[in-house]
Protein backbone atom coordinates (compact mmCIF):
# COMPACT_ATOMS: atom_id res chain seq x y z
CA UNK A 1 0.00 0.00 0.00
CA UNK A 2 2.86 2.02 0.93
CA UNK A 3 4.81 1.72 -2.43
CA UNK A 4 1.30 2.58 -4.34
CA UNK A 5 0.48 5.73 -2.51
CA UNK A 6 4.64 6.51 -3.53
CA UNK A 7 3.44 5.64 -7.04
CA UNK A 8 0.81 7.71 -7.35
CA UNK A 9 2.37 10.73 -5.87
CA UNK A 10 5.30 10.28 -8.25
CA UNK A 11 3.06 9.96 -11.11
CA UNK A 12 1.27 13.11 -10.24
CA UNK A 13 4.94 15.28 -9.76
CA UNK A 14 5.59 14.01 -13.20
CA UNK A 15 2.84 14.98 -14.50
CA UNK A 16 3.30 18.51 -12.72
CA UNK A 17 6.93 18.90 -14.76
CA UNK A 18 5.33 17.57 -17.48
CA UNK A 19 2.61 20.41 -18.20
CA UNK A 20 5.55 22.74 -16.93
CA UNK A 21 7.92 21.87 -20.05
CA UNK A 22 5.22 21.99 -22.26
CA UNK A 23 3.61 25.20 -20.98
CA UNK A 24 6.57 27.08 -19.82
CA UNK A 25 7.71 28.89 -22.80
CA UNK A 26 4.44 30.37 -24.23
CA UNK A 27 3.66 31.87 -20.24
CA UNK A 28 7.25 32.70 -19.61
CA UNK A 29 9.21 34.07 -23.05
CA UNK A 30 11.81 36.08 -20.75
CA UNK A 31 12.88 33.18 -18.55
CA UNK A 32 14.61 30.78 -21.15
CA UNK A 33 17.46 30.42 -19.06
CA UNK A 34 15.82 29.25 -15.76
CA UNK A 35 13.55 26.98 -17.97
CA UNK A 36 16.26 25.22 -19.03
CA UNK A 37 17.80 24.46 -15.86
CA UNK A 38 14.08 23.18 -14.88
CA UNK A 39 14.50 21.32 -17.57
CA UNK A 40 17.31 19.84 -17.04
CA UNK A 41 16.44 19.09 -13.70
CA UNK A 42 13.17 17.22 -14.71
CA UNK A 43 15.29 15.27 -17.83
CA UNK A 44 17.40 13.88 -14.51
CA UNK A 45 15.06 13.03 -12.18
CA UNK A 46 13.28 11.03 -15.13
CA UNK A 47 16.23 9.31 -16.27
CA UNK A 48 17.46 8.56 -12.35
CA UNK A 49 14.25 6.70 -11.67
CA UNK A 50 14.31 4.75 -15.10
CA UNK A 51 18.09 3.18 -14.09
CA UNK A 52 16.86 2.40 -11.21
CA UNK A 53 14.42 0.76 -12.32
CA UNK A 54 16.23 -0.79 -14.72
CA UNK A 55 19.08 -1.57 -11.41
CA UNK A 56 15.72 -3.31 -9.31
CA UNK A 57 15.12 -5.80 -12.33
CA UNK A 58 18.57 -6.87 -12.07
CA UNK A 59 18.55 -6.75 -8.64
CA UNK A 60 15.34 -8.88 -8.47
CA UNK A 61 16.83 -11.37 -10.79
CA UNK A 62 20.14 -11.87 -9.84
CA UNK A 63 22.40 -10.30 -12.53
CA UNK A 64 23.33 -7.60 -11.11
CA UNK A 65 27.13 -7.97 -11.20
CA UNK A 66 29.53 -6.18 -8.94
CA UNK A 67 31.40 -4.25 -11.47
CA UNK A 68 28.06 -3.54 -12.95
CA UNK A 69 27.31 -2.29 -9.26
CA UNK A 70 30.44 0.01 -9.34
CA UNK A 71 30.19 1.69 -12.77
CA UNK A 72 25.81 2.00 -11.83
CA UNK A 73 26.78 3.91 -8.37
CA UNK A 74 29.25 6.33 -10.48
CA UNK A 75 26.41 6.97 -13.14
CA UNK A 76 24.07 7.64 -10.21
CA UNK A 77 26.52 9.95 -8.90
CA UNK A 78 26.74 11.93 -11.62
CA UNK A 79 22.99 12.44 -11.90
CA UNK A 80 22.98 13.68 -8.21
CA UNK A 81 25.50 16.14 -9.38
CA UNK A 82 23.37 17.21 -12.28
CA UNK A 83 20.59 17.98 -9.95
CA UNK A 84 22.47 19.80 -7.63
CA UNK A 85 24.00 22.11 -10.41
CA UNK A 86 20.59 22.47 -11.96
CA UNK A 87 19.16 23.88 -8.69
CA UNK A 88 21.70 26.00 -7.55
CA UNK A 89 21.71 27.44 -10.82
CA UNK A 90 17.78 28.34 -11.09
CA UNK A 91 18.51 30.46 -8.18
CA UNK A 92 20.63 32.65 -10.33
CA UNK A 93 17.26 33.92 -11.72
CA UNK A 94 13.57 35.36 -10.20
CA UNK A 95 11.65 32.24 -10.69
CA UNK A 96 7.90 33.27 -11.27
CA UNK A 97 5.06 31.06 -9.85
CA UNK A 98 4.56 27.99 -12.28
CA UNK A 99 8.88 27.80 -11.75
CA UNK A 100 8.38 27.78 -7.96
CA UNK A 101 5.68 24.82 -8.63
CA UNK A 102 7.87 22.91 -10.58
CA UNK A 103 11.11 22.97 -8.65
CA UNK A 104 8.86 21.70 -6.18
CA UNK A 105 7.38 19.25 -8.04
CA UNK A 106 10.74 17.87 -9.37
CA UNK A 107 11.78 17.51 -5.68
CA UNK A 108 8.74 15.76 -4.17
CA UNK A 109 9.84 13.53 -7.14
CA UNK A 110 13.26 12.82 -6.13
CA UNK A 111 12.42 12.61 -2.93
CA UNK A 112 9.46 9.77 -3.53
CA UNK A 113 12.03 8.14 -5.91
CA UNK A 114 14.49 8.08 -2.94
CA UNK A 115 11.89 6.75 -0.83
CA UNK A 116 10.63 3.77 -3.54
CA UNK A 117 13.97 2.90 -4.47
CA UNK A 118 15.79 2.94 -0.92
CA UNK A 119 16.05 -0.95 -1.57
CA UNK A 120 17.66 -1.08 -4.62
CA UNK A 121 20.10 1.41 -3.57
CA UNK A 122 21.25 -0.21 -1.04
CA UNK A 123 21.20 -3.74 -2.81
CA UNK A 124 23.61 -2.03 -5.33
CA UNK A 125 25.75 -0.65 -2.84
CA UNK A 126 25.87 -4.27 -1.07
CA UNK A 127 27.18 -6.15 -4.35
CA UNK A 128 29.25 -3.29 -5.30
CA UNK A 129 30.74 -3.94 -1.98
CA UNK A 130 32.08 -7.71 -3.46
CA UNK A 131 33.65 -6.11 -6.44
CA UNK A 132 37.27 -7.33 -6.84
CA UNK A 133 38.18 -6.64 -10.16
CA UNK A 134 40.55 -4.23 -9.41
CA UNK A 135 41.53 -4.95 -6.11
CA UNK A 136 45.27 -5.60 -7.21
CA UNK A 137 45.47 -2.16 -7.92
CA UNK A 138 43.56 -0.65 -4.95
CA UNK A 139 41.59 1.26 -7.37
CA UNK A 140 38.19 -0.17 -7.21
CA UNK A 141 35.64 3.27 -8.86
CA UNK A 142 33.30 5.00 -7.19
CA UNK A 143 34.20 4.42 -3.09
CA UNK A 144 30.94 5.63 -0.97
CA UNK A 145 27.69 4.74 -0.65
CA UNK A 146 25.39 6.11 -3.25
CA UNK A 147 22.27 5.20 -0.84
CA UNK A 148 23.70 7.73 1.90
CA UNK A 149 24.38 10.42 -1.40
CA UNK A 150 21.56 10.26 -2.39
CA UNK A 151 19.87 10.90 1.11
CA UNK A 152 22.50 13.99 1.56
CA UNK A 153 21.49 15.26 -1.89
CA UNK A 154 17.98 15.62 -1.34
CA UNK A 155 18.35 16.97 2.16
CA UNK A 156 21.06 19.69 1.09
CA UNK A 157 18.56 20.71 -1.99
CA UNK A 158 15.12 20.91 0.45
CA UNK A 159 17.52 23.37 2.67
CA UNK A 160 18.55 25.30 -0.50
CA UNK A 161 15.11 25.22 -2.08
CA UNK A 162 14.11 27.36 0.87
CA UNK A 163 16.29 30.48 -0.37
CA UNK A 164 13.98 30.28 -3.85
CA UNK A 165 10.67 28.89 -2.24
CA UNK A 166 9.62 30.52 1.26
CA UNK A 167 6.99 28.83 2.51
CA UNK A 168 8.73 25.35 1.76
CA UNK A 169 8.83 23.18 4.54
CA UNK A 170 11.94 20.15 4.57
CA UNK A 171 11.01 16.65 5.19
CA UNK A 172 13.62 14.71 7.41
CA UNK A 173 14.82 11.82 5.37
CA UNK A 174 14.47 8.66 6.82
CA UNK A 175 14.90 5.30 5.75
CA UNK A 176 13.54 2.02 6.64
CA UNK A 177 14.95 0.34 10.09
CA UNK A 178 15.73 -2.48 7.49
CA UNK A 179 17.04 -0.69 4.74
CA UNK A 180 19.25 1.58 7.69
CA UNK A 181 20.51 -2.64 8.91
CA UNK A 182 21.15 -3.12 5.24
CA UNK A 183 23.16 -0.25 4.47
CA UNK A 184 25.40 -0.57 7.53
CA UNK A 185 26.34 -4.43 6.38
CA UNK A 186 27.16 -2.78 2.87
CA UNK A 187 29.51 -0.54 4.17
CA UNK A 188 30.90 -2.70 6.81
CA UNK A 189 31.83 -5.10 3.75
CA UNK A 190 33.19 -2.12 1.88
CA UNK A 191 35.17 -1.10 3.94
CA UNK A 192 36.69 -4.54 4.39
CA UNK A 193 36.93 -5.04 0.80
CA UNK A 194 39.01 -1.58 1.03
CA UNK A 195 41.28 -2.98 3.49
CA UNK A 196 42.02 -5.94 1.40
CA UNK A 197 42.86 -4.48 -1.50
CA UNK A 198 45.62 -1.86 0.41
CA UNK A 199 46.72 -5.04 1.81
CA UNK A 200 47.22 -6.85 -1.62
CA UNK A 201 49.07 -3.75 -3.30
CA UNK A 202 51.23 -3.40 -0.60
CA UNK A 203 51.94 -7.60 -0.76
CA UNK A 204 52.71 -7.12 -4.44
CA UNK A 205 54.76 -3.94 -4.15
CA UNK A 206 56.88 -6.03 -1.09
CA UNK A 207 56.95 -9.02 -3.37
CA UNK A 208 58.36 -6.53 -6.41
CA UNK A 209 60.82 -5.30 -3.96
CA UNK A 210 62.15 -8.65 -3.06
CA UNK A 211 62.59 -9.57 -7.08
CA UNK A 212 64.17 -6.32 -7.93
CA UNK A 213 66.56 -7.04 -4.79
CA UNK A 214 67.11 -10.77 -6.14
CA UNK A 215 67.82 -10.01 -9.77
CA UNK A 216 70.47 -7.05 -8.81
CA UNK A 217 72.40 -10.19 -6.35
CA UNK A 218 72.17 -12.14 -9.42
CA UNK A 219 73.54 -9.47 -12.14
CA UNK A 220 76.28 -8.95 -8.85
CA UNK A 221 77.16 -12.43 -8.73
CA UNK A 222 77.46 -12.67 -12.44
CA UNK A 223 80.02 -9.98 -12.58
CA UNK A 224 82.18 -11.01 -9.95
CA UNK A 225 81.96 -14.14 -11.36
CA UNK A 226 83.09 -13.12 -14.98
CA UNK A 227 85.78 -10.82 -13.02
CA UNK A 228 87.24 -13.61 -11.82
CA UNK A 229 87.27 -15.82 -14.79
CA UNK A 230 89.26 -12.82 -16.54
CA UNK A 231 91.67 -12.15 -13.82
CA UNK A 232 91.83 -16.51 -14.05
CA UNK A 233 92.74 -15.75 -17.60
CA UNK A 234 95.21 -13.15 -17.18
CA UNK A 235 96.96 -14.95 -14.61
CA UNK A 236 97.42 -17.77 -17.16
CA UNK A 237 98.72 -16.07 -20.03
CA UNK A 238 101.32 -14.50 -17.78
CA UNK A 239 102.45 -17.50 -16.66
CA UNK A 240 102.51 -18.81 -20.21
CA UNK A 241 105.01 -15.97 -21.28
CA UNK A 242 107.20 -16.48 -18.09
CA UNK A 243 107.73 -19.92 -19.02
CA UNK A 244 108.93 -18.76 -22.34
Amino acid sequence: MKKIIIIILAVLALGAIGYYVTNSNDEMPDGMSADAEIQTLANAVITTEQELKELEVQVTNGTLTPTAAIAARAKLETRLETLTTAFSNSEKYSLTQIQREAMVATLDTIKNVLVRYQDTLVAVDTIAANDTSNSSSGKRGFVGSITKAFVKTVSDLQVEIQDTVRDYEPVEIVLDVETETHLEVAEAAEDQADMEAEARVVASSTTETELDMESTTTVETDMEATLDTETISETSDETVLEVQ
